[in-house]
């Protein structure tokens, strides 16, 4: 039978929400997507909220993540009687498909209900959104607050993620003494990371400008950034040759 023949007696919403969970418990979140887009044609089903935060997953899961941020953008709307949990899952889509406004307003609902805890966890979320709306200053005290807990990762990465966007802020904020510390943090946690090369460099110029490092260190950091290059940087190398000559 038809998805509309299927509910031709009524919508039994606890039904569909039960069998989107199957779905979901049986690793297929692709068949949960397409039968909640069905589903959700019915007003009854876009008000179950529930349902919704299942298929916000099930978009996430399947990578369909304009999918997700666009139910969760109107979940946080729809309702204010989520838990920490659930909007700590919203924030997840709304940070991945880069929603800084819905991200912002999802993580200051989780802060305002949430423990200390779910505190250091939003300060993430309001750090990622605010660095996404382009209000640096508070980006950079939300994102160290968090930076500088024990807090697990939220999500892969997520310190790393907030070390390095911090070390870009620092810098541009004109901080160096912070934009060393951010630098630090983020190489200390993957000396061999995503932005590495450019990490290691920039060490490597901090050093320099400090007149009381030691002069070994930047040549150190230009060695790490050469062993991160995939290929040999000839400027690289040749800054590497100049500072071994001045040891």
């Amino acid at each position: 039978a038809s998805f509309e023949e299927s509910f031709a007696f009524g919508i039994d919403a606890e039904g569909i929400y039960e069998y989107i969970n199957i779905l979901m418990r049986s690793k297929q979140p692709e068949k949960a997507m397409r039968f909640g887009a069905q589903a959700r044609t019915h007003q009854e089903i876009r008000d179950h909220h529930q349902t919704t935060l299942t298929l916000i997953k099930a978009h996430y899961d399947a990578r369909d993540i304009g999918g997700a941020g666009t139910l969760a953008a109107e979940l946080v709307q729809a309702t204010r009687d989520l838990n920490t949990q659930e909007y700590a899952l919203c924030c997840k889509a709304l940070l991945a498909s880069e929603r800084w406004s819905g991200l912002f307003f999802a993580a200051s609902r989780m802060r305002s209900i949430g423990t200390s805890i779910d505190s250091i966890e939003s300060a993430l979320y309001l750090g990622l959104a605010q660095n996404g709306r382009k209000r640096y200053a508070n980006a950079r005290t939300l994102l160290r607050s968090y930076a500088k807990s024990n807090l697990s990762d939220p999500f892969p990465d997520a310190h790393y993620k907030a070390w390095t966007i911090l070390a870009k802020l620092d810098r541009a904020a004109n901080e160096p003494f912070f934009e060393r510390e951010s630098v630090h943090a983020a190489l200390k946690l993957a000396p061999a990371g995503a932005e590495a090369k450019a990490l290691w460099i920039r060490l490597s110029e901090l050093q320099l400008e400090d007149g009381h490092t030691n002069p070994a260190l930047p040549l150190r950091s230009i060695a790490e950034a050469i062993c991160q290059s995939e290929e040999l940087d000839p400027d690289l190398f040749e800054n590497f040759s100049e500072r071994l000559m001045l040891t």
